[in-house]
Parts: structure tokens; C-alpha cells; sequence
């Protein structure tokens, strides 16, 4: 699930690079800070810019975001460019890459207005994009009193105009690499489940539950202290069923990837659960990849399917005599797996190993 832009931009070569930070940094025509003038900010900066920051116009764009964050820079809001104000006094602690230059915002945000921080990663924590409704309610509850313009200034959110925002619209994140950068981040205990409690605060407060608020329920559920194993199985459990009803594929896959992640090939998952209960899981396993392969993701669908196969392969050690007789429908269940698993390799042109696989 997307909601965010995608970025996809090739990776320019050295000239092309410099060319574009040159043209980004217009001259700075008013008195300055410093005792350096303009040109000697401008060409400083842009030399820094050339040594720390990698080849695609996107990693540029977001350093120079990390720049005005920091006083280095302003933005012309005519032209789109920037302007040089002071130079660089010490190294500024951010890789090269888009993602560590975002993880070095996000680090700022920290210090200079931690709240809003905590607003953007509760808004990532399950999703790139949330109902306006719920935006609000975590805006509420986590920023209180920080201004629409200082929010608007971090660049990290689409918010729509509270005039126009109906049930259905959604805040999302300016593009896609806001949303991993976050996702990737290792969120402390309590801070997890600050952001559960305030998700599950408004979906009880909802008269009536869309499909896809019915999921966010479950996975909040999932990760919120004292729900019991089996509830919280269950409660996905109905989603996936519900989903399939309504013919709601895209929800469906993704609930019963998270089913299959959480509750079966899981080390508390391996240990709870009986042979029939893994063959069920491994047949919604096989049902996640076809998807995957259809959709073009060979790549993660071969990944997962070898996985769920060393783990059936091995299922049967240490099991109790009585669920022996359940070991056909895991030996069905490890063929599907292996003819689906097949058929990734195909497509994605690696007829050898799927040769390999098949024999």
C-alpha cells in the first residue's frame, strides 16, 4: 500500500550533479551574517554540498532541507531555490545517502521541536497515510499549540484544508522515503504504546468501521499490552475473512501476511501452534505469494517462500504422536509452496534454480 509518491530518478553523473547545485543556489544579493559576502556563502556551501551529498536531484533537494533547518539556508518561494545565508562551521552529521539525510532531519526535530517528531512518527507507525479524522486527533494530543506553519515548514506531510477534508480524505507523506525512513526507526516501548492508545482512543470513538479501519483495529490490537494471543488472532483472523468477502484483495494479502508473520512462522507462533494449524498458514502463505508473483514482486515472493519452507521442512521434529496424522496436509502444503515457488523463479528468469527447485 502506497498512498505517498513513489521516487524513482536515475543517478546523475558527477558534472550533471554540480551543475544542478549550482543552479539550485541563487546569489545572495542582501547583507549578510558574516564577514564573508554572498558569493563567498554561496560558492562554500556549494562546494560542501558537491563533497557530502549523493547523485540524485532528490538527495540534493533534502540536504538543502537539512540546510535551512539548520540556519544555513533560506527558501526563495518564487523561484524554488535557495539561498545561501552562512556557511558550514563544522561537519554536519548526515550520510550521503536520501534516507540518512531524512534520518538527520528527523535527529533535529528531536532537539528543536521534539512534538513534532512525535507527530510524524505517529502518523508512519502503521501506514504513509491516515484518515484527516485521526490526524487530528494525534495532532491534539501530541503538538497541542505548534502552529500550522510550523508544521507545514518540515515539508514531511500532505495536509489537506480542514474546509475541504471529508471522511475519506487522508494526510500523507510527502513521498515514500519519509515513510521507510520512519518505519525503519526502533521506537521505544512506551512510545509505542503512547501511539496504540491514541489509534485505538479514536477508533472507538468511530460510529462505523470501514474495512480498512476494521484492519488498523487489528494490527493497533496486535501491539497494544495485556490483548491475549488469541484474540488478537482472531480479531485478524475475521479481517481476513471480512476482506474476502468483499473481494478486498489488496487488504485481504496484507492481513494474511501479517497473520502468517505474527502467528506462524514466528518463534511464539512455531511453539503454539499445532501441523494443522502451520499447513492452514502455509496454504495462505502460498495464496500471499501468487499475489505477489502476479503483481510482479518475484523477488519477495521467492524470499518468502523459502522461508516458510525451511520452517515446514523441519516442523515435524519433536511433534506429539497425535498430530503426526495431520503430516499429509503438511506435505500438500510444502508442494504448493514449492510449485508456487517455481513459478517466482520463472518469471523472474531464473530458470536454473527454479530447474533446481523443481527436481
Amino acid at each position: 500500500r502506497v498512498a505517498c509518491d513513489r521516487l524513482d530518478c536515475p543517478v546523475w553523473d558527477i558534472p550533471t550533479s554540480h551543475e544542478f547545485v549550482d543552479w539550485l543556489f541563487e546569489e545572495q544579493r542582501t547583507a549578510t551574517v558574516t564577514d564573508l559576502s554572498g558569493s563567498e556563502i554561496t560558492r562554500s556551501l556549494t562546494r560542501y554540498v558537491k563533497e557530502h551529498v549523493g547523485g540524485t536531484p532528490f538527495e540534493i533537494i533534502e540536504f538543502t532541507k537539512l540546510l535551512r533547518d539548520l540556519g544555513h539556508v533560506n527558501l526563495n518561494q518564487v523561484s524554488g531555490r535557495v539561498v545561501a545565508t552562512r556557511p558550514v562551521a563544522k561537519a554536519i552529521h548526515a550520510g550521503r545517502s536520501l534516507l540518512d539525510t531524512i534520518r538527520a532531519r528527523l535527529a533535529y526535530l528531536d532537539g528543536a521541536a521534539p512534538e513534532i517528531g512525535h507527530l510524524l512518527r505517529a502518523v508512519g507507525h502503521f501506514d504513509d497515510a491516515v484518515p484527516y479524522g485521526l490526524f487530528a486527533h494525534l495532532r491534539q494530543k501530541l503538538v497541542g499549540s505548534v502552529s500550522d506553519d510550523a508544521l507545514a515548514q518540515t515539508g514531511f506531510l500532505v495536509i489537506p484544508e480542514p474546509a475541504f477534508a471529508m471522511r475519506n480524505t487522508e494526510v500523507r507523506f510527502q513521498h515514500e522515503h519519509y515513510f521507510q525512513a520512519i518505519q525503519r526507526e526502533t521506537p521505544n516501548h512506551s512510545d509505542v504504546q503512547r501511539y496504540v492508545s491514541l489509534y485505538l482512543d479514536w477508533l472507538s470513538e468511530q460510529h462505523e468501521l470501514s474495512l480498512d479501519d476494521q484492519f488498523l483495529l487489528a494490527r493497533a490490537r496486535l501491539q497494544q499490552d495485556g490483548t491475549l494471543w488469541e484474540e488478537r488472532k482472531a480479531e485478524l483472523g475475521s479481517v481476513i475473512k471480512r476482506a474476502a468477502q468483499a473481494q478486498q484483495v489488496a487488504i485481504q494479502m496484507r492481513a494474511v501476511r501479517l497473520m502468517v508473520d505474527t502467528f506462524a512462522w514466528s518463534k511464539a507462533g512455531k511453539e503454539r501452534l499445532t501441523i494443522a494449524d502451520m499447513a492452514s498458514a502455509a496454504l495462505q502463505e502460498v495464496a500471499l505469494c501468487e499475489t505477489l508473483v502476479d503483481s510482479g514482486d518475484r523477488i519477495l515472493a521467492d524470499q518468502r517462500l523459502q522461508r516458510a519452507l525451511t520452517i515446514l521442512e523441519n516442523l515435524s521434529h519433536g511433534r506429539a504422536p497425535n498430530e503426526l496424522e495431520d503430516l499429509p496436509s503438511l506435505f500438500l502444503a510444502r508442494i504448493r509452496h514449492l510449485c508456487t515457488r517455481v513459478q517466482a523463479l520463472r518469471n523472474n528468469g531464473e530458470t536454473a534454480r527454479a530447474l533446481a527447485v523443481a527436481r
